[in-house]
């Protein structure tokens, strides 16, 4: 998830505005990123040679996480996954939302993240 829709969701559901701590970008393997039909959003799913450029968001909450779970809904599953981060490409554990919603409104062009995108979600706030 962007670091700016994660922060704008938080500050919608818990009537806080604070900014979360983008530690640096990271890379998850076996993953890829799809576009789902008629949504701004993307479907991270586990494919075997996939790689997802993503960021690493720290001083979230458990309180928190449980309102971006919510937000998530059905059509996600919070997973436990490593991420290699830096030019070390240290091993680290995150979460990622994995979908779970099925193929059927899954295209196969992936989907890149750009600002565009970004401000028409946030909009729909």
């Amino acid at each position: 998830m962007s670091p700016l829709v994660v922060d704008k969701v938080l500050s919608a559901l818990t009537k806080e505005n604070r900014a979360h701590k983008v530690t640096q970008d990271v890379i998850l393997k076996g993953y890829r990123r799809h576009k789902v039909n008629g949504e701004l959003y993307p479907a991270a799913v586990p494919y075997h040679d996939g790689e997802v450029i993503g960021a690493l968001i720290e001083g979230i909450t458990t309180k928190e996480m449980e309102y971006l779970d919510k937000f998530e809904g059905d059509e996600y599953k919070r997973v436990s996954v490593t991420v290699l981060t830096g030019p070390e490409k240290t091993v680290t554990r995150c979460f990622v939302y994995e979908w779970i919603d099925g193929d059927d409104r899954l295209l196969e062009e992936d989907w890149v993240l750009d600002q565009a995108q970004i401000t028409r979600f946030l909009a729909t706030f």
